[in-house]
């Protein structure tokens, strides 16, 4: 229904009582119509609401799991810089130690073999 359609004078005419009363009926099943009918119209607007609400959310959920990704890859580019999957490097002292202790177990072990 139109704005021009909505406009409906509810103010009874005394001197037509006998017009009115036959008319409120079909008035009332007119409206009463129109109500059920914009009901139905909000309720499937209520539902692509909905709809549109739930595809926010898991938009929402898909671009707040890409960034926890570019921080976990930003971190790991941060351990890779910093050496952290580096394999291990022992001072020179250390390595000029281990030699020597490696010679002197092969030098034991060859005096327990004689």
């Amino acid at each position: 229904m139109s704005k021009n359609e909505h406009d409906v004078n509810l103010t009874p005419n005394p001197q037509r009582l006998d017009e009115e009363w036959v008319k409120q009926p079909e008035l009332y099943r007119q409206w009463a119509n129109e109500l059920a009918d914009a009901k139905r119209e909000y309720a499937e607007a209520q539902n692509l609401v909905n709809e549109a609400r739930h595809r926010v959310d898991v938009v929402s959920a898909v671009v707040e799991a890409c960034d926890h990704k570019r921080r976990a890859l930003e971190n790991l580019v941060r351990l890779q810089l910093s050496s952290y999957y580096a394999s291990p490097k022992a001072p020179e002292d250390a390595k000029d130690r281990m030699e020597e202790v490696e010679k002197q177990e092969i030098r034991g072990r060859h005096k327990r073999t004689k």
